[in-house]
């Protein structure tokens, strides 16, 4: 169990906080990074080091499917394995309900 909470919300939170506090100062994509940077970092817990990393794919193959083919992207999603697919999905699905509001 993540501190504080369920890992879902521990994932969903983290990177998307320390985006958010470089909002303002630079733009999008150097956002994206600085979360990644500071909650990947070698002493981050576990959990905070996964969220990182499953954030940073997101992005990246998302970026992807501008330019590659559909298949080649969707293969490299399935690569990830049905715990973070997962992980993705309950992200997903917390987005459009917020948007739903």
């Amino acid at each position: 169990m993540a501190p504080g909470g369920s890992l879902r919300s521990y994932f969903r939170g983290k990177p998307t906080s320390a985006h958010e506090a470089q909002r303002g100062i630079t733009h999008e994509g150097e956002a994206n990074f600085a979360a990644f940077l500071v909650c990947s970092r070698e002493n981050a817990t576990p959990y905070l080091r996964y969220a990182a990393y499953l954030f940073a794919t997101q992005y990246l193959l998302g970026e992807a499917s501008e330019y590659l083919p559909r298949e080649k992207v969707e293969a490299a999603w399935n690569w990830l394995g049905s715990g973070p697919l997962a992980d993705v999905e309950a992200m997903r699905d917390f987005w459009e309900h917020i948007a739903a509001w």
